[in-house]
């Protein structure tokens, strides 16, 4: 890409050398057009040929997606896209739905990772892809600190560590920035729970600001400069992060410098007081309160100067250039769309944040596992995320059940059951037991067919066939070619009894409407009906089931109908077959086989934007789906698949515990590849699983009262806290196993003039290939106000082969040993000793040496 455009930049330079040789009046190239001059000045020259009037209507948007654009300079509207985990679907200045895009796993699993270079790498791949759908500017990466585990978009965001959290953002946004993308960093700031969020009043003290809730976006804003960041929909100390004077005037602009432009959440502005603040652009456009006549109304009565509105117009136009759609001669951008590189790159990044929790001599399964359980109610299913704007479409999705079928091939024979839902207490119907009728043959599955309109009208968008009906799409779209905005489905074929009895066919839904239909008669007609405001009086409205007589092999007909009502939303098709038990079967399954497997977790009905969870339980009978199978078979494997910590009960039950995590399009062939020993686990957590909701710093302070919520656990989150309070966890903060084993050695402590090196040798002593991840911890052995018994301060993936050694140097500045004084209300570095802890987790502590400040 760089040797492309730097082959383009010398034909324009020459081009303009020789234009001004041959006597030619006119450049044909304005300033803020050239690419050869600095950024800073094509700004300026673009800012003095705009009228009064055009940049007071340029600090809102231009529709939902688009920044304005200035037609009359040939200045394009900016199309901009939500992101997280892989571009989602948006409409176009023509109102048409862009194709879908590669999935990648969430970012609760890119943090698993460890891995800069990793989601660098990423962040590139999305880069290309957004150029492909149209965007120019992503609205990610998402930094916020994991406060709470019931945070319902803990699976958008990195980690509880404000450093892990910073530097892992600074990769991505360096990745995607290389592509000449801008990203917008979010949400400024102590954005942490979904409960309440666009009302409520966060109460956060100055040093707790500044150490947990702030150096996260300053460490990336140093190391990677993203052009645009975005406030957060709630108030910080009583007033709204959009008009923050504090954090966007002091700290952000003012302290840090910070030269990109701040943009509001959408529909986040409350009063056209915003005009006056920090703030540089309204979204959604065409705007409420940052209109142009507003904006000339404030220069009129002096309460905006030009001067005051030409600032945020040029940080505007700095995003707008580096984008280079400005540029002439006009560049040929490099375009990747779920190209097989992308999708190998969505296998890798899932496979490295795969995290072995737990491992008494199963995994990686051996050759003499010949027949494999695959069970639980996310085996069948792709879990791509939670909820909510940063949902993705993928082409293709890959579930554990298919990605173990992939890579076992006819080696190992596979006994699927579901067990259980993740909701409700009968069993989806399945594979097997759905037919449908195409060019006189009866076929598997359903017939599918998906429109683009929420009443099943006209011609379908989509057909297809589907070998059972549990879905969960949440803000994306139900299939390739059909909007996410407005949908509806029909599903047709028939049901095929196994047995003779009485069964109960039910239909279970939430936030949509659906009509199910048997034997052509209406049975179940809930299309009209609202979604209700608690989630027990939701499912409890759109769960329903009759009893239907069925001889064995008899065929019953069956439509069923579903229109979105809201974006979280999900339905199944379900039966209970008489004289069976789901976990039976599932039992039944695990006691015939040499090893079984349970997929387990939450959905993006669980887990999203606008949705916290309740409690840490798994939810259904998952729980005693595992008790029960682990009973049976010595040999049992829980795969978890969640955005963030569940508690777990049976973990002395069960001999192997693997955290996917939300793992991607890619995510069934990754986890197949772990398992089997293909790929040897590398991911560590970068947030801590407690025991117990009640275990967590938040607890008591958290949703709050009154709209308000008060951080008064203070710097003490995470693995802090738990430290600080010597409270047990499941799992700590750093942890991950592998399939071989590491040694740490020869620690060397130099201090150089302005900085500390800290090296040491890092060996693989196991008989596999495999990747570790040092982490290094400063503690302050006596200070005058409280610190933590530890903190991150720098951290490396370090891949060896077996017998392999390697050198591994960490340099620290003076900054990795200050706190900020809540007494003298600053940063300070205290004389005295420091502990330096290298470690492969926060507990576990493998090398340990002083220095003196």
């Amino acid at each position: 890409m760089k040797k492309k455009y730097l082959q383009r930049l010398s034909v324009c330079c020459l081009a303009l050398l020789m234009a001004a040789c041959s006597g030619k009046k006119d450049v044909p190239v304005a300033d803020y057009q050239n690419p050869a001059l600095p950024v800073d000045q094509r700004v300026e020259d673009l800012l003095g040929r705009m009228t009064l009037e055009e940049k007071a209507d340029f600090i809102a948007g231009k529709d939902m997606w688009h920044f304005k654009g200035i037609e009359r300079l040939n200045v394009p509207a900016i199309q901009v896209s939500d992101c997280g985990h892989g571009i989602t679907i948006i409409l176009d200045e023509n109102g048409q739905m862009k194709p879908n895009a590669t999935c990648f796993p969430t970012a609760s699993a890119q943090a698993a990772t460890w891995n800069k270079a990793l989601i660098r790498e990423l962040g590139a791949a999305m880069g290309r892809e957004a150029r492909s759908t149209g965007s120019s500017i992503l609205l990610a990466p998402m930094v916020n600190i994991i406060r709470t585990p019931l945070n319902g978009r803990n699976f958008e965001t990195f980690s509880e560590d404000p450093v892990l959290s910073g530097e892992l953002g600074a990769a991505f946004i360096n990745g995607v920035q290389s592509e000449d993308v801008g990203c917008v960093i979010k949400h400024f700031t102590a954005n942490n729970q979904q409960a309440y969020q666009n009302n409520l009043n966060v109460l956060v003290d100055e040093r707790t600001l500044r150490e947990i809730y702030l150096p996260n976006f300053k460490i990336a804003l140093e190391k990677s400069d993203p052009w645009g960041l975005m406030t957060a929909y709630n108030d910080l100390n009583g007033e709204q992060t959009s008009a923050n004077k504090h954090i966007l005037e002091d700290i952000l602009k003012g302290e840090w410098a910070y030269p990109g432009f701040v943009v509001s959440d959408w529909n986040d502005i409350k009063t056209a007081e915003s005009i006056t603040t920090k703030l540089d652009i309204e979204m959604p456009g065409p705007g409420k309160f940052l209109t142009k006549a507003n904006v000339l109304k404030a220069i009129e009565d002096g309460l905006l100067s030009e001067a005051e509105l030409n600032d945020k117009v040029k940080r505007i136009l700095r995003g707008i250039i580096k984008t280079k759609v400005v540029d002439l001669p006009k560049v040929e951008f490099d375009y990747e769309f779920n190209s097989p590189g992308h999708q190998e790159l969505a296998r890798k990044v899932a496979e490295d944040g795969i995290v072995l929790l737990k491992n008494e001599q199963v995994l990686p399964f051996k050759s003499d596992v010949k027949k494999l359980a695959v069970l639980g109610p996310n085996a069948a299913q792709a879990r791509l995320g939670g909820g909510g704007s940063a949902s993705v479409t993928p082409f293709y999705s890959v579930s554990p059940l298919q990605g173990i079928k992939n890579y076992c091939g006819d080696t190992v024979e596979i006994h699927y059951e579901e067990g259980c839902g993740l909701s409700g207490n009968l069993e989806v119907i399945g594979e097997g037991n759905l037919f449908h009728s195409k060019d006189d043959a009866l076929q598997p599955g359903l017939k599918a067919e998906y429109f683009s309109n929420d009443s099943l009208g006209g011609t379908p968008d989509a057909v297809d066939m589907e070998a059972r009906i549990d879905f969960s799409w949440g803000w994306a779209s139900p299939h390739p070619g059909v909007s996410h905005i407005q949908y509806s489905a029909r599903w047709t074929g028939q049901i095929k009894a196994p047995v003779s009895g009485d069964y109960k066919i039910g239909v279970s839904a939430a936030e949509c409407g659906f009509r199910l239909y048997l034997n052509g008669e209406l049975k179940f007609d809930n299309w009209n009906q609202g979604a209700n405001d608690t989630f027990e009086e939701m499912f409890a409205a759109k769960s329903k089931q009759l009893p239907v007589h069925l001889e064995e092999g008899e065929m019953l007909d069956v439509r069923l109908e579903f229109t979105k009502k809201r974006n979280r939303n999900f339905i199944r098709l379900e039966w209970e077959v008489p004289g069976v038990d789901p976990v039976a079967l599932a039992v039944k399954a695990a006691k015939e086989c040499d090893a079984a497997v349970i997929f387990a977790g939450l959905s993006n009905f669980f887990e999203g934007g606008g949705n916290d969870r309740s409690d840490l339980r798994l939810p259904g009978e998952q729980n005693r789906l595992i008790r029960e199978v682990a009973k049976v078979n010595p040999n049992t494997v829980v795969v978890l698949q969640n955005g963030a910590a569940v508690a777990m009960p049976w973990m002395n039950d069960v001999h192997a515990i693997v955290e996917a995590f939300y793992p991607g399009q890619e995510g069934g062939n990754a986890i197949a590849n772990v398992l089997f020993g293909k790929v040897n686990p590398s991911g560590k957590l970068a947030q801590s699983f407690p025991f117990k909701v009640e275990d967590n710093p938040s607890f008591g302070n958290y949703p709050g009262t009154n709209l308000t919520v008060n951080y008064a656990e203070g710097i003490w989150v995470g693995y802090r806290y738990y430290e600080n309070k010597d409270i047990p966890v499941l799992f700590p903060f750093g942890y991950g196993l592998s399939y071989t084993q590491f040694a740490y050695e020869n620690l060397e402590i130099t201090e150089l003039s302005d900085s500390i090196n800290v090296a040491f040798d890092i060996e693989n002593t196991g008989q596999v290939a495999g990747a570790e991840v040092p982490q290094l911890y400063v503690h302050d052995v006596e200070a005058s106000e409280s610190r933590p018994a530890k903190e991150l301060k720098a951290f490396e993936k370090v891949y060896l082969e077996p017998g392999e050694k390697r050198r591994v140097s960490m340099t620290l500045g003076d900054d990795a040993f200050a706190f900020f004084s809540a007494k003298e209300i600053r940063w300070m570095v205290e004389p005295g000793e420091f502990d330096l802890l290298v470690g492969s987790s926060s507990a576990d502590i493998r090398l340990q040496g002083k220095i003196k400040k």
